[in-house]
């Protein structure tokens, strides 16, 4: 992706739903400019789709990174379809080492320890090091029936127009736009998109560092990557439970891994510093569009597939 790209992309991480006129006025090309571009994302596959995301707190959730060690004695493809098989995983990544990393979101201690058993009983598993991250939650709310039929929409597409659901409902477009208003400030939906940062030619790296809190912070990390590396940078998974962070880069050659890695090891602060790079990524629904989907079954909106 080049600078456009990247900022149209993190626009449309942040609110799918925004506008191509409104991406338009904000980048100063023509709203089939951008139109193009979000096109060419979605068709190299670096967009997989856009979707609607119930907030980890509306599913009393949170989200968790896992980095399995393996013995080499996996079969890769078998091992990732067990792992997207369980529900509470929706990222797979084949580390070039041999190992994997995870993304997952678990209900409770219960469900923590119930992925726990699940990954370490896994062939080929050496070890799991587990870590919750720290997260906006967002919040809780109880939905109205006709917020659900908006969902219901845009469940299919996040996109879809104001005027194409208010046909599909039968509501005014006024209460159409009311409701996806308040839908956003309830903080308890995300409108997002899945993505496979290994699309599109590009090598994607994770940086792990465990840094020295008296010296400095994850705030501190975040900002520093983001000012050092504008175009590389995408964000930081911050572990709730160690003073520890594992940050996304995508770079073009390994040679500006290596600039990164020695950026990172001459930070004041860190006590030590981890590079990985993965594969292609395995991307499925995480748990809060899938409890999504069921809800709107339950509410009679729809049936299942």
């Amino acid at each position: 992706m080049d600078p456009l790209d990247r900022s149209i992309f993190d626009a449309l991480d942040a609110n799918c739903r925004i506008s191509y006129e409104e991406l338009a006025r904000k980048h100063d090309i023509t709203p089939n400019a951008v139109r193009k571009r979000v096109l060419k994302l979605l068709d190299s596959g670096v967009i997989i789709e856009f979707m609607v995301l119930l907030s980890e707190a509306q599913i009393d959730a949170n989200y968790l990174v896992a980095i399995l060690k393996m013995d080499g004695s996996q079969d890769d493809a078998h091992l990732t379809n067990q792992l997207t098989a369980n529900r509470m995983i929706f990222v797979v990544l084949p580390l070039s080492n041999g190992d994997f990393i995870i993304h997952a979101m678990y209900q409770g201690a219960e469900g923590l320890s119930s992925l726990g058993r699940f990954l370490r009983g896994l062939d080929g598993v050496e070890s799991v090091d587990m870590h919750t991250t720290i997260i906006n939650r967002g919040k809780k709310v109880e939905f109205s029936k006709t917020q659900l039929k908006v969902l219901n929409c845009l469940f299919d597409d996040p996109r879809m127009s104001i005027s194409d659901v208010a046909r599909q409902t039968s509501m005014s477009a006024r209460r159409v736009r009311r409701t996806i208003d308040e839908l956003e400030e309830s903080g308890a939906v995300r409108w997002s998109l899945l993505w496979n940062p290994n699309a599109g030619g590009y090598i994607t790296c994770l940086v792990r560092s465990k840094y020295d809190e008296k010296e400095i912070g994850y705030e501190g990390i975040n900002q520093w990557c983001r000012t050092t590396f504008p175009e590389e940078y995408f964000y930081s998974h911050r572990f709730a439970a160690e003073p520890s962070t594992i940050s996304v880069f995508q770079v073009e050659r390994i040679t500006e891994l290596e600039r990164i890695y020695r950026a990172f090891k001459n930070l004041p602060g860190l006590n030590k510093v981890t590079t990985y790079i993965y594969f292609t990524a395995t991307v499925t629904q995480p748990l809060s569009n899938l409890l999504l989907y069921e809800q709107l079954i339950e509410a009679g909106l729809r049936n299942p597939d």
